[in-house]
């Protein structure tokens, strides 16, 4: 199924962002490069434990000199373990990884990648693995529903995507978070920070070059 000119439109809109609340679980990091930045701790009843995971770069290699990103080179990152592929920032970007246990209930997230800026967070990739013929929106109300919160702007709510926004506010950053169906998979991508151009730019990339979509 081919994503709606609607949705493939819909990293181009002004953003005004979505909230979450996340907390810790352990977490077993991949490091893709290139800017130090504190560790991102998640807890929530969606995680389990984190499993380990290969380096990225492999451990002992120094990670790619630090250069700031121009907001249009990427890199196509693959997950092996994930068998998932998306763009990242070239440069001035970290990318951590964390995997969980397969055989844990369809509502425990199975992967999260996040990129890092200098400023921490920029975005996040979470993904489930759902049984073909999943609905986006059943499972959205099952297990997600809790992102909408009194302050969210429900800009989509459809089988083909949900965008949710959250304006800025004393405790966080304006944020976006798109929730979409992919081949086995449901994938939240969060943009952090709405209101910073990197985050923004980087957040696009991802979500041109995931796939969308369910299993025929």
């Amino acid at each position: 199924m081919k994503p709606s000119a609607a949705f493939s439109l819909c990293v181009l809109l002004p953003l005004a962002a979505c909230e979450e609340k996340r907390a810790s679980a352990p977490v077993a990091t991949t490091t893709a490069s290139v800017v130090s930045a504190p560790a991102a701790r998640n807890t929530s009843p969606l995680l389990g434990a984190a499993k380990p995971s290969s380096l990225f770069p492999a451990p002992g290699k120094p990670p790619p000199a630090t250069a700031r990103w121009d907001g249009v080179t990427t890199t196509l990152h693959h997950d092996a373990e994930s068998k998932l592929s998306f763009a990242i920032p070239a440069a001035g970007y970290r990318l951590a990884t964390e995997h969980f246990d397969a055989s844990l209930p369809v509502h425990v997230t199975k992967a999260i990648f996040t990129l890092f800026g200098a400023g921490g967070p920029a975005v996040t990739i979470d993904v489930w693995d759902v049984p073909a013929g999943t609905s986006l929106l059943s499972f959205f109300e099952q297990h997600l529903a809790f992102m909408i919160v009194s302050t969210t702007k429900v800009v989509s709510k459809t089988e083909a995507y949900v965008q949710l926004d959250e304006p800025r506010s004393p405790q966080s950053y304006a944020r976006r978070a798109v929730v979409f169906p992919a081949p086995g998979r449901i994938v939240r991508v969060t943009c952090h920070d709405t209101t910073e151009h990197g985050a923004v730019s980087a957040f696009e990339q991802v979500m041109k070059t995931l796939p969308k979509g369910a299993a025929p």
